[in-house]
């Protein structure tokens, strides 16, 4: 396995090399593996298509996208045949559609096929499907902390705000995006709030232990990546 990461990562890294002089400005890199897909997914099959970008027919603020900018970094788990790990650039995930999409040109966007991805990195941060009874199917969450007992989950999801046409009023319609952290244990769902005797109830009898360590390094309950930081080093990581 890891040898063949090595040469797909090495196929990537010449195909950037070759277009380096490419005026085009979405990374030239990006493209090219976009337009052999087919050829670097496991088995060869094919792992989305692309669509043209179509500007609407109004005016809405904020942005379908969860990355502000498309200059993110990913690297995507195929699932489909044998398993394979394969980086990208221009990677982002539409909160609307709830797909990962990658920016061929200014007008041209692959979506990936959610069925041929089981989870994906963008920027160090994970993404993993799972069943969500919420919405009667499958959907990607953000894993905050995850372990053979529960997984703390972070939900991103967007909210539509219809404007309205009267010039009197000047209230344009807008996307707005937010979040919610689940706790999953045994495929049921439960909402969870970011808070000292929440996480607390997370570790069992090394209660102890997380608040020496919390002290230690003046860690925050509130502040998500410290509630990681806490779990990593109290529960360990697997």
């Amino acid at each position: 396995m890891k040898r063949k990461i090595t040469l797909l990562v090495g196929l990537l890294l010449s195909l950037s090399m070759g277009l380096a002089q490419d005026d085009n400005p979405i990374d030239a890199n990006n493209a090219i593996v976009i337009q052999n897909l087919s050829a670097i997914g496991a088995g060869g099959q094919n792992l989305g298509g692309t669509s043209m970008v179509i500007s609407p027919a109004r005016n809405i603020s904020g942005s379908v996208h969860l990355f502000e900018s498309w200059t993110n970094t990913g690297v995507l788990e195929v699932t489909t045949g044998e398993s394979t790990r394969f980086l990208i650039r221009n990677i982002n995930f539409n909160l609307y559609r709830k797909v990962f999409e990658s920016k061929v040109s200014e007008d041209t966007i692959f979506t990936f096929d959610n069925k041929s991805l089981e989870r994906a990195y963008i920027n160090g941060r994970e993404f993993k499907e799972y069943y969500f009874p919420v919405e009667r199917g499958s959907t990607y969450f953000e894993v905050i902390y995850e372990n053979s007992d529960f997984s703390l989950l972070k939900y991103h999801y967007l909210t539509f705000t219809e404007g309205s046409d009267n010039p009197m009023v000047n209230r344009p319609s807008k996307y707005e995006q937010q979040s919610t952290y689940y706790l999953r244990k045994k495929n049921s769902f439960k909402v969870f709030r970011m808070r000292k005797k929440d996480v607390v109830t997370l570790v069992g009898d090394k209660e102890g232990q997380l608040m020496e360590f919390v002290d230690k390094y003046d860690l925050s309950f509130k502040r998500e990546l410290d509630v990681k930081r806490m779990l990593d080093a109290v529960l360990g990581t697997e």
